[in-house]
């Protein structure tokens, strides 16, 4: 998290920064982009969040 702002009666926006890596080759974007978009689903779901 580095950063969090309140705005007037739209809620709180959250700035994250995540890192993927492995140990022992180098990741491809689709395989980001799928634990990134089931990381959305799931934060959606679970806690009602939008993203922009």
């Amino acid at each position: 998290l580095f950063d969090v702002y309140h705005g007037l009666g739209s809620g709180t926006s959250l700035a994250i920064r995540l890192t993927f890596f492995s140990t022992d080759r180098t990741l491809e974007s689709k395989e980001v982009d799928a634990i990134l978009e089931k990381l959305r689903l799931t934060l959606a779901k679970k806690y009602k969040v939008s993203f922009r």
